[in-house]
């Protein structure tokens, strides 16, 4: 059998949803402060993303040109999405120009460690010309080759 609470207050849950209520409107007003401070900054930041590594910029235009190519639809709503959240847009592309500047930053000093650095030129010393004084070559007789007397292959040649 199921019990039932009697004693229920109707205050708790109006007090839950008052709650509730105002914690989207704060995360409504940080968001909105968030987004007005990307979008001042939003310049700033493509520029930079620019500035390290342009070809973020350029793989993003024809990651967006492809979609317009393939789908008609789906690449027009990535162009009104593009233009609606720039600001977000600009800060994904500055972190993605900078993360690719690091890692590419990181694979040249690995590879410098490991294949050592190229120097412009190389001192030697200044002494004078000395020549170098080598033993006679004496030819050596030419040996024949053995020769296979079942091999066509080797006929072809006489």
């Amino acid at each position: 059998m199921t019990y039932r609470r009697s004693d229920m207050n109707p205050s708790s849950s109006i007090t839950g949803i008052l709650v509730l209520v105002f914690v989207f409107v704060a995360l409504f007003f940080v968001a909105k402060s968030v987004f007005t401070i990307l979008s001042w900054v939003a310049p700033v930041l493509l520029l930079l993303a620019a500035i390290f590594d342009y070809r973020t910029i350029l793989d993003y235009g024809k990651w967006v040109l492809n979609l317009l190519r393939k789908d008609i639809l789906m690449g027009i709503g990535a162009v009104v999405l593009t233009v609606v959240g720039f600001p977000v847009i600009a800060g994904f592309l500055f972190a993605k120009a900078l993360f690719r500047k690091k890692v590419g930053d990181l694979e040249k000093n690995m590879k410098t460690k490991s294949e050592g650095q190229f120097v412009d030129y190389e001192e030697v010393d200044s002494k004078p010309y000395e020549p170098l004084e080598l033993p006679p070559i004496e030819p050596q007789p030419r040996a024949e080759p053995r020769r296979n007397n079942n091999n066509d292959y080797e006929d072809l040649f006489e």
